[in-house]
């Protein structure tokens, strides 16, 4: 499992169904369809974990853009989510 820093400087392990559950909600918020829904969760789920496979440590912040790069071939909207995750706006 791969570690992350919090806020609070604390490691978190990286949880692949917590991501797969944030962006089953994400695409859903964006208003994709169930179906869409379920390919773009499955799709980026396994390049992510594929990307973090290798990686000791990574932030938040790599996380996202990794995310936001991955789901930008299936949603635009959902891509810009993840570019923005935690930024006033």
């Amino acid at each position: 499992m791969m570690g992350r820093k919090n806020h609070t400087k604390e490691a978190e392990v990286f949880d692949l169904k917590t991501l797969e559950s944030q962006l089953m909600r994400d695409a859903k918020a964006v208003g994709l369809s169930k179906d869409s829904v379920a390919l773009i969760t499955k799709r980026v789920s396994r390049e992510i974990a594929k990307w973090v496979e290798d990686k000791e440590v990574i932030t938040k912040d790599d996380l996202y853009r990794k995310i936001a790069k991955e789901t930008r071939q299936y949603s635009q909207d959902l891509a810009y989510v993840y570019e923005n995750r935690d930024k006033i706006i």
